[in-house]
């Protein structure tokens, strides 16, 4: 339930976030700022090497004061790398929007930063501090908005460079609760482990395989969009993503409580993942018939006029992004028995599709054509690997998706239980 709330909450600050760095920096500014961001975040993700799954999994049995410390010497030892490769790669790209140093230095800094913080946050949960874990990433998200808000209100003209301090600024903010929390558990008197580490980085890179695809599946677009149009297409497009990635926030909040669930047998594990699929799947397809019929006014009364061309695409991308909540909870299962590499594999064909699909569709229908090509790749991706889950939990399609007669009796007791409490107060 707290995770649930949790979830809501972020998403909603999510939200207002990108509506007021989508005003603030217009739609080419925005899709400066999205390319970047993207790029910082995409790195990183491939960069922590699978860690943050690694000592996920490797916390069953090896102290978590030996985990953190490992981590940091691999934190050091990247930050190290990055400082003098970066700046080389960023003037290698073309499509790259802005290449003055300053970007630079902040696109270095933010990789960094964001590899520290994947790693770091998912300590948390490994201490099983799940509050801490969601205090964390809401303080994130609120300290980015009161930002950027303050920018929006207080500037007449909009600068790229200062979002991304913003966006900085609320990272570093984020990574100074997570020191707090995990102060007990660091101490400078441990060594280096190399067998720990092994264990770590082997069973997170198998994990991580599945986990950079499935993040390329949703971003390559952006890339793709930069390569084959505009930048102002990328703007248009980030829009799209964020409206329609909120059917995602139930999913993943779902993902992340079987995440936590990870010393807990496989056929409880199986159990727990049907009894989210079951109650994710109906709210997904809710919240996307809503979408389409009111999206076109939450862009324009959200993020302004500018953006109303991001309706056609969001229109395209709904049906696919449903079905596409199943995955998140079929992968967080699959990784916690032992079979990661499945999941990669969804992941892996999903990319390949969408990239190709991208290819072909972006040049003649821009932005639409992007989104049709997620909604594809989305479903293709979701039912294969719904069908794994299937047989690996011994389970029917039935039992996994639709809501048995003790789930609907559960969920009216509950509605009733609000409600009473309601006319009480």
């Amino acid at each position: 339930m707290i995770i649930s709330l949790s979830r809501v909450l972020i998403s909603g600050l999510m939200f207002l976030g990108d509506a007021v760095l989508s005003r603030y920096l217009g739609v080419v500014g925005k899709g400066e700022y999205f390319y970047i961001f993207n790029f910082i975040f995409i790195l990183a993700i491939i960069l922590t090497g699978g860690l943050e799954y690694g000592n996920l999994f490797v916390s069953r049995k090896r102290s978590l004061s030996q985990l953190l410390y490992n981590a940091w010497i691999y934190f050091a030892g990247v930050s190290i790398l990055l400082m003098f490769i970066i700046p080389f790669a960023v003037n290698l790209i073309s499509d790259f929007p802005i290449k003055t140093n300053f970007i630079k230095t902040c696109t270095v800094l933010g990789i960094i930063l964001e590899i520290i913080f994947l790693v770091s946050l998912d300590l948390l949960i490994a201490k099983g501090s799940i509050i801490s874990y969601v205090s964390v990433r809401i303080i994130r998200r609120i300290s980015f908005f009161v930002m950027i808000f303050a920018v929006w209100t207080l500037y007449d003209s909009s600068e790229l460079s200062i979002s991304l301090m913003c966006y900085l600024f609320s990272v570093v903010i984020s990574l100074v609760m997570i020191s707090y929390f995990l102060r007990s558990d660091f101490s400078m008197k441990l060594k280096f482990q190399k067998d720990v580490f092994l264990q770590t980085i082997t069973y997170g890179i198998k994990t991580h395989i599945g986990k950079i695809t499935e993040r390329l599946h949703t971003r390559s677009c952006i890339f793709l969009i930069g390569a084959l149009s505009s930048t102002a297409d990328i703007g248009l497009y980030s829009v799209t993503i964020g409206i329609s990635e909120t059917l995602l926030y139930f999913s993943n909040a779902a993902s992340l409580a079987i995440f936590s669930r990870v010393k807990n047998e496989p056929e409880q594990q199986a159990s727990d993942a049907k009894t989210v699929l079951r109650h994710v799947l109906p709210i997904a397809i809710g919240l996307s018939l809503l979408l389409a019929f009111v999206g076109e006014y939450i862009i324009v009364i959200f993020f302004g006029n500018a953006f109303a061309a991001s309706n056609s695409a969001l229109k395209l991308i709904l049906p696919g992004i449903t079905v596409y909540t199943i995955y998140p909870i079929v992968s967080a299962y699959l990784i916690n028995i032992g079979k990661s590499s499945l999941a990669s594999v969804c992941s892996i064909l999903g990319l390949c599709g969408n990239v190709v699909l991208n290819i072909l569709l972006i040049p003649r229908l821009g932005i639409e054509g992007a989104a049709l090509s997620a909604s594809i790749s989305y479903t293709a991706t979701a039912l294969f690997s719904l069908m794994i889950f299937v047989r690996h939990s011994q389970s029917s399609m039935g039992s996994a998706l639709l809501l048995s007669t003790a789930d609907i009796k559960k969920i009216k007791n509950y509605i009733a239980h609000i409600a009473n409490f309601t006319n009480y107060r």
